[in-house]
């Protein structure tokens, strides 16, 4: 279904993808690769490496495209969550606390699922 996006969205979402491609490069240059990816893309060109390069760059950019949607979407319900506990600590008198929590968590999940 198509949803309108804003050009904001529409540019921070090219942006993205430019910088999952990016790394996929760099993976595919230092030899940092996934075998079992390759091995895919190797596959699906019929032996030709240099085909099975370039599938693979697009292959793994689709798969951090993934990981970091997957990721948002995580951080998202986990913000939710945590406005939710929120209220109900303002309730208890912990009200304080919270935004703590919540600054930690969202940073761990920055740390690892960042770039």
């Amino acid at each position: 279904m198509w949803e309108a996006r804003s050009a904001a969205e529409d540019f921070a979402s090219r942006k993205d993808e430019e910088y999952f491609y990016s790394m996929a490069a760099r993976e595919v240059a230092s030899g940092m690769i996934s075998h079992g990816l390759h091995a895919k893309a190797l596959s699906e060109t019929g032996g030709d490496e240099k085909s099975a390069r370039a599938l693979y760059i697009k292959l793994r950019a689709q798969m951090m495209a993934s990981e970091f949607a997957a990721a948002k979407e995580a951080e998202d319900g986990l913000r939710l969550e945590l406005q939710k506990q929120m209220r109900r600590a303002e309730w208890k008198g912990m009200a304080r606390w919270a935004p703590v929590f919540l600054a930690v968590l969202l940073g761990a999940l920055w740390i690892y699922f960042g770039r």
